[in-house]
């Protein structure tokens, strides 16, 4: 079902003529996503600072954290799926700037925040739309 609504929501908004789509999906190369996207952007760390990160934002303790490590794709074979990587080591403001490059690249333009929000909201509106008619016919 979550396909579905993914392909759905995506078939709209190219109804719609969006010409840029992000999709922010962690696991999009272990769920068999990349088949959608004309480019896969990897996000690296090393592993220390991934398992500090994710001890202190989930809240876990470290043998938690490890585990749930463990059950991802190795950060090596990510990267052989890779188009583009973004080095996540270093402050905030220095992945933003990675990432702000990265857009302006494919906007071959400056990056203009309204339409960013309108896309956004864009997406939103039609994945809200296909999951209820989803929902409604499986119901």
């Amino acid at each position: 079902m979550i396909r579905q609504v993914f392909e759905a929501s995506l078939a709209a908004l190219k109804r719609l003529g969006v010409p840029l789509v992000v999709l922010d999906v962690p696991l999009l190369l272990e769920a068999g996503y990349q088949c959608y996207c004309d480019q896969v952007v990897v996000v690296k760390v090393d592993p220390l600072t991934q398992l500090h990160r994710l001890m202190a934002r989930n809240h876990y303790g470290s043998q938690e954290a490890r585990e749930r490590i463990a059950t991802q794709m190795p950060l090596a074979e990510k990267l052989a799926h890779a188009d583009v990587v973004i080095d996540n080591n270093g402050s905030r403001e220095k992945t933003a700037r990675q990432v702000t490059k990265l857009i302006a690249s494919w906007r071959k333009g400056p990056i203009c925040t309204l339409w960013y929000n309108i896309v956004y909201e864009t997406i939103c509106q039609e994945i809200r739309r296909n999951f209820d008619a989803l929902s409604t016919l499986s119901s």
